[in-house]
Formats: structure tokens, C-alpha cells, sequence
């Protein structure tokens, strides 16, 4: 069965599943029913893990007795059985996914919550720090069996598609609690409203994650040129710094960044894949502006043909090894990089033919289980830990930028030029996937899970005709909504 490639991990599913078929493309059901996005890191590379999901067939017995032995979690409290099954009456199991580096980011986890045990003796918390290997299967399973945690971390839209299932809890409350106190002031502008569905905030956020540009100061320098601002100079950057050997730009097409690519142009340029009611838009004019200065830098031979083959460690290695001057890229290079630092740049966010500016963002959440025998008591450590994170930053190396001012506004950002300059000047220019339409809808996971837009980026790396593409892409995109039922 013919799947959009979203990584170049293989995906499976029942055999069972019944499939749609439209456009000559194979959509299996179950996959666009548990359709998730995660967001690659330099620490799911770190621990050889696969950059998109590999479903496997396990049995729900296979599964949690392979958990137990500790493969798939690090615990934090003794004796405690997994899941809320088993929990005690006045404990909290907290679920908490690897967004950070191997070893830092557990220890920092495990220090925060030790500190609230001791402050809070009577309702302890049991902390479990999650791998992203498979982690769909984790919380599917976990929810299906009643073995969920009281509150997790996860995917940036796995709230939502759970809430929609009656799975997770609405945290009104917990938002009003924080407007009471005018803690919600904190937060950064809009990062709130973007966890609302249907009049409910569904998660509370902590991190955001978003897409930019890096750049070699020193082939720049070499070849005379400043950092381009705008579309136009990018695209003569990436012409002048392309020659035998060496290209313009690299764009890695075997990991989800060829996609974001396609979604932080269209973005920039004020365009968008949804209506403001929610319908699928992708033929937008700004949508078709930013596909053709896609297919331009392509077009141009500014693109290195080998980026269809590439996965984001292939990128880093053609970047730094001086084969490409600009790179599209999560965050976090110049501390995966450390001793690369002298040559690594970043871009502003460009300014579009318009007079736009943006980029594709993602806000990281929290989210409370209804299995929760202690929702209260979780709904109280939520907020405490929102509150007091900051130590997942300074000691943990988390990956995510903080949500809540107060920490962001930290000398640990601050000190990092490259950071510094992601919190001023990309940060505030950073828009949902669902932009135009508020708030999150389950949509989203639909969206970015699977492959339209993985599909464009390819066809327009492949050299396809930008129209053709996008036209295909939109009804490819549509198909998938309409089996979803999920704005």
C-alpha cells in the first residue's frame, strides 16, 4: 500500500484497517485516524531514535511488559505500578517526554520533582520521563486500558485530538485561577488562546517550538555578501554561493523540515492553509507565491539535488562540511554544535514580497487525564510546575523556548546571541500550522501527521511544476480532512 512519506522511518498498520483511496494515493484509516506530528530533535538523533514513528505490532501485553522493565521510561518513586490502575488514592503520575538532552533533562525533571514531594508531602508525584520511539502506542494504549497518567507532556496537538475523544480534561478552571491571580500575564502573548477548542483550553503551555533559517558567516563573508532579509536577496544569496561542490541552500526532504519549509514560506508570506471558518485553502495566492519561490531556489540549481535523499543528520554534515551556505532547521544548532559555533548564523525571519514576516510554531502543552483519581491535587501540581520550570532550562537544557516570560527573560537565553535573536525577532512571528482559523483543532494532527505536504515539498524538490503540485497537494489535504472529521 502506497503511503505519504513523512520520514524515513517505515510506518505500519492493521491489517485490517480499511483504506481510502483518492487521487492514487492509498490512506489507510487507522493512520489518519492516530495520525500524530512530532517535532524532530538533536536528542531523539542523540538516543538513534527514528525521526518520524515506527509502529509496531505489539500485543497491549508485549508492550507494558517491555515498559516495565524500564525500556520505554525512567521512574522517579518507589513501588509505584504504572497507570492510574493501580495508582494510591493520594499520589499524582505524571508522564514526561524527552525534550531535552539524555541525562540532563531527567536529572533537572527529577530535582523539580523532588522539591515539590517535600513541599507537598501528602499528595506526592510520581514522575516517569518518556522516549519518543513509539510514543503514540504509549499514550493509545495506556488511555484504551485505563492506565493513563493523572497529567503528561506529548505532542503539540495530542491534547486536542484526546479532549475530542473525551479522554483529557478542560483546564478552564486552572486558566480562570490564573487570570485571578494575573499569573496568565506571564505567558506569552497568544500562547493561551492557542490551546482553545471549541471554548475549552484543552492544554496548558510551557514551551514553544518553531522552524528558522541558519546561514555559514564564513562562506557569507568569503563571497562579500550580508545576510539576506528578504525573499529576493535569499534567492541571489543562494545563487551566488552555489558552485561546484557547494549550493545555496539544503532543505533535508527525508525528515519532517521539507515540509515545515513548505509551511514556514507560506506563513511568511501571510498566506495560509486554512479559512478563517476552518475550510482547507491551500490554492490561496500567498500559498501559491510561496510553492513557486520554492520551485524558483530549485529551479535555480540553488538547492543541492541530493536534499530528496537527505534526513536532518545529512544536512548538518553537507552544512558544516562547507557544502551548503543556508539551511532551514528546528532550533537548537549551536548547542548541538558547540565547537561549530564561529561559523553558524541566523537569518531574521525574511520579509516576504508583501511585507510579511512569520514562521511555522508550535506550542508544547500539558495535559490532565479524565482517569485521574486526583484531579484536583494534579490540577495543583500543574500549576506549580508551569510556575517553576525554570530549572528544565538552566540545568536541563530543554529544547522547547519557555512560554512564561519570566523565564525566558533568563541570562541563560540571554547570554546565546543565536538564541537571543530566535526570543526577539522569531518568536513574535511565530503562527500555528492552522493559522487564520483560532485557537487548535484536531485537524491539525491530520495536517502535519501525514503526507500532503511532505508530498508537495518533495514534488517541488523533484523539480514538478509548483501549481500542479500545490493543486494536487489541496485535494490530497481535503480527502484526508473529510475521513477525519476533524476541524
Amino acid at each position: 500500500m502506497t503511503k505519504y512519506r513523512i520520514s524515513p522511518s517505515a510506518r505500519t498498520s492493521p491489517p485490517s484497517s480499511p483504506v481510502l483511496r483518492k487521487n492514487s494515493v492509498d490512506i489507510s484509516k487507522a493512520d489518519l485516524e492516530d495520525a500524530p506530528c512530532r517535532l524532530l530533535t538533536p536528542w531523539m538523533r542523540q538516543e538513534g531514535q527514528a525521526t518520524g514513528l515506527a509502529l509496531n505490532r505489539w500485543s497491549r501485553r508485549d508492550f507494558f511488559k517491555m515498559v516495565g522493565t524500564g525500556v520505554a521510561s525512567l521512574s522517579l518513586g518507589a513501588g509505584r505500578a504504572r497507570g492510574n490502575a493501580a495508582a494510591t488514592p493520594a499520589s499524582i503520575q505524571f508522564w514526561d517526554m524527552q525534550d531535552g538532552p539524555v541525562g540532563t533533562y531527567g536529572d533537572a525533571a527529577k530535582k523539580l520533582v523532588s522539591l515539590y514531594n517535600v513541599q507537598n508531602p501528602h499528595v506526592p508525584v510520581t514522575y516517569e520521563l518518556e522516549q519518543w520511539q513509539d510514543w503514540p502506542q504509549l499514550f493509545s494504549i495506556a488511555v484504551a486500558e485505563g492506565l493513563a497518567p493523572d497529567l503528561s507532556t506529548g505532542g503539540s496537538y495530542q491534547a486536542v485530538q484526546y479532549f475530542e475523544r473525551g479522554d483529557v480534561m478542560a483546564l478552564d478552571d486552572v486558566v480562570a485561577d490564573l487570570k485571578r491571580s494575573g499569573e496568565d500575564r506571564d505567558f506569552l502573548p497568544g500562547t493561551l488562546e492557542r490551546m482553545v477548542y471549541n471554548g475549552h483550553t484543552v492544554g496548558l503551555p510551557w514551551g514553544i517550538d518553531l522552524r528558522v533559517i541558519f546561514y555559514r558567516k564564513d562562506l557569507f563573508a568569503k563571497a562579500g555578501i550580508k545576510p539576506p532579509q528578504t525573499w529576493e536577496e535569499i534567492r541571489e544569496a543562494a545563487k551566488a554561493l552555489t558552485s561546484p561542490g557547494q549550493y545555496g541552500l539544503f532543505v533535508a526532504q527525508r525528515s519532517l523540515i521539507a515540509m515545515h519549509t513548505v509551511i514556514l514560506l507560506m506563513l511568511n508570506n501571510g498566506g495560509g492553509i486554512f479559512t478563517a471558518d476552518g475550510k482547507v485553502d491551500l490554492m490561496d495566492d500567498r500559498n501559491l507565491e510561496a510553492v513557486k519561490f520554492f520551485s524558483d531556489l530549485v529551479k535555480d540549481g540553488s538547492v543541492n539535488p541530493a536534499s530528496l535523499k537527505m534526513d536532518l543528520d545529512d544536512g548538518h554534515k553537507e552544512f558544516f562540511a562547507g557544502r551548503g551556505a543556508m539551511l532551514f532547521d528546528p532550533l537548537g544548532l549551536q548547542t548541538e554544535f558547540p565547537d561549530q559555533i564561529d561559523k553558524i548564523g541566523l537569518l531574521s525571519p525574511p520579509i516576504a514580497p508583501h511585507g510579511d514576516q512569520g514562521t511555522i510554531s508550535w506550542v508544547t502543552n500539558l495535559m490532565l487525564y479524565k482517569q485521574s483519581k486526583n484531579p484536583e491535587a494534579a490540577k495543583t501540581f500543574l500549576k506549580w510546575w508551569s510556575a517553576n520550570q525554570r530549572v528544565m532550562w538552566t540545568e536541563g537544557h530543554c529544547g522547547p523556548i519557555p512560554v512564561r516570560a519570566s523565564i525566558n527573560s533568563d541570562a541563560y537565553f540571554r547570554a546565546d546571541p543565536i538564541m537571543k535573536k530566535i526570543i526577539d525577532e522569531w518568536m513574535p512571528v511565530g503562527k500555528s500550522a492552522g493559522s487564520r482559523k483560532s485557537g487548535i483543532f484536531p485537524a491539525l494532527n491530520s495536517l502535519e501527521g501525514y503526507g500532503p505536504l511532505a508530498a508537495l515539498a518533495q514534488d517541488i524538490l523533484k523539480g514538478n511544476d509548483p501549481i500542479d503540485s500545490l493543486q494536487l497537494a489541496d485535494q490530497r489535504l481535503k480527502t484526508v480532512i473529510a475521513q477525519t472529521g476533524s476541524l
